[in-house]
């Protein structure tokens, strides 16, 4: 019940504010958490992992890692026209039940859902769709924002895979930069200007 940019809020998030972040995972889990009975406490609780308590960090969990499940489904159908299915079937298992991907799963950071996001935006950037795959990237971003370290990356696939006549590659680059930058602007300008505590 509190707004994102109120006090109470500030000092949950703090040093961050609710803005370090994308609100997409939140907002994804929600609903679940809410239809569960879950009342969510100002402070951040101590307590041990139970399957079900009355503050909804279980349904939360169990979202997240539906959410982060998804990175292996994405990275299979990237790497199915590339290698086939054998090989993609492979490589897909493989994260999914390595150590760091079973984590990472487990984990509560939605890490795994931007990624997820990140190889669809690789996959479109590689069909020449830049600014789709921008978007596909601002998408990831709302997730989380590490995910815009692969944009300068995305921009030299996007350049490669442009024809080389006059004029495309700019036009490539600035589609992609275009379709990122209208999920990802607005959602920085919201952090950088509402008011924020001194202590965040």
């Amino acid at each position: 019940g509190l707004g994102p940019g109120a006090p109470e809020t500030e000092n949950l998030f703090a040093p961050w504010t609710f803005f370090s972040r994308g609100p997409l995972a939140g907002l994804a889990s929600i609903p679940i958490v809410m239809a569960t009975g879950g009342m969510p406490p100002n402070v951040v609780p101590e307590n041990r992992w139970q399957p079900f308590d009355p503050t909804g960090f279980a349904a939360y969990r169990i979202t997240l890692i539906a959410l982060a499940s998804t990175v292996v489904i994405a990275l299979f159908l990237l790497l199915a026209p590339l290698v086939g299915d054998k090989w993609a079937g492979l490589a897909a298992g493989l994260v999914a039940l390595s150590p760091f991907g079973v984590h990472e799963m487990m984990f509560t950071w939605p890490k795994w859902a931007a990624t997820a996001w990140l190889i669809a935006s690789f996959g479109l950037a590689h069909a020449r769709r830049p600014l789709v795959a921008g978007l596909t990237l601002g998408v990831g971003f709302l997730f989380h924002p590490l995910v815009l370290l692969w944009g300068p990356w995305l921009a030299l696939w996007i350049a490669g895979r442009t024809e080389p006549h006059a004029g495309g590659r700019m036009r490539s680059l600035a589609r992609f930069a275009v379709g990122a930058g209208v999920l990802v602007g607005p959602w920085m300008a919201l952090g950088a200007l509402l008011p924020h505590l001194p202590t965040t």
